[in-house]
């Protein structure tokens, strides 16, 4: 499943990567899910279907989720659905990467690969280049990049693999379970599986690249990027009460004690932020404002989500 949006050209990479993929032992087939305009992508899944089975679909409404649902809805689905996005780069020994991790791991069903960064040009800047592992997870999709894992290691029950590179067993869907309509839409689908019992797994045999695209390298993009994402980080986090998830256990079970610690650290990112910024943009400043401002509009929404939300009130719940 490829979802693409006015990016032809790298989804034809895309698409050239994984058919450069080893596929003995395995039948395959691409979808290409179209969220531009009607038909703009189809002339590719035509190309494709000349080697591989290759159906394209299109979903009139705005956003990745309500793509991925078409999908869904589409049916048709094969044992095992895995995710890329049109500026990936799998490896060649992708495919089989995926089949082996879910051969020897049926003890998992929704799976995420390593993510590397592939940089637009030789200007990338330092604080880009060089950015710790938590801000480069959300900023560019890179999931383990700066990380010594293990081939497998789980995940909690409340994390999820990179959206862009991701896989999952199809018979853990079941009717009604959906992608959410959040700007990270995957957690939803995840979750629910989650609380069905299914367990998640990165595997960081299976690679791929993100080639970033050269706007996500601009300071205001990510600025704006980082609120955007803190926001939906905490939306995922608290809505809906998932019993059992860290975040929503802390505002449901101990409200005052929650709502003091997301206070404190509301104080401390928010006078990182403008610490940081009188320093401007030099060295690896602009790196740490970056993170600071993420996670100062991280707690300011979970804060405002806990005070609308009744399973998270102090004084009375159910």
């Amino acid at each position: 499943m490829v979802c693409t949006r006015h990016r032809l050209e790298s989804l034809r990479e895309t698409i050239r990567c994984v058919l450069a993929c080893d596929r003995a032992g395995w039948s395959m087939e691409i979808v290409i899910a179209d969220n531009g305009h009607p038909g703009e992508a189809k002339i590719v899944a035509e190309e494709t279907a000349a080697t591989v089975p290759c159906r394209y679909v299109h979903e009139a409404k705005s956003g990745k989720g309500n793509t991925m649902n078409r999908v869904l809805a589409a049916g048709g689905l094969g044992k095992i659905v895995a995710g890329l996005d049109d500026d990936m780069s799998p490896h060649p020994d992708w495919i089989r990467q995926v089949k082996a991790a879910c051969e020897r791991r049926p003890d998992a069903d929704v799976f995420g690969g390593y993510v590397y960064v592939i940089w637009p040009g030789a200007s990338t800047p330092r604080w880009a280049a060089e950015c710790r592992q938590n801000i480069r997870v959300w900023a560019y999709s890179a999931y383990g990049e700066k990380e010594v894992k293990p081939a497998d290691w789980p995940v909690r029950n409340d994390r999820w693999p990179c959206g862009n590179h991701f896989w999952f067993r199809s018979k853990c869907i079941r009717p009604g379970q959906q992608f959410s309509n959040l700007w990270v839409p995957e957690p939803g689908l995840f979750f629910d599986f989650a609380e069905n019992g299914s367990k998640t797994v990165i595997c960081t045999e299976a690679k791929a690249a993100h080639r970033v695209q050269p706007e996500l390298v601009e300071r205001k993009r990510q600025l704006d990027r980082a609120v955007m994402m803190a926001r939906t980080f905490a939306d995922i986090a608290l809505r809906p009460y998932r019993p059992g998830f860290k975040v929503p256990e802390s505002f449901h079970r101990h409200p005052v004690a929650a709502r003091g610690y997301a206070v404190a650290q509301l104080l401390w990112h928010g006078a990182a932020a403008l610490f940081t910024a009188a320093f401007g943009d030099r060295g690896m400043w602009f790196e740490r404002r970056l993170y600071a401002v993420h996670r100062r509009a991280f707690y300011l929404h979970l804060l405002r989500l806990a005070a609308t939300e009744k399973k998270y009130g102090v004084w009375s719940r159910s």
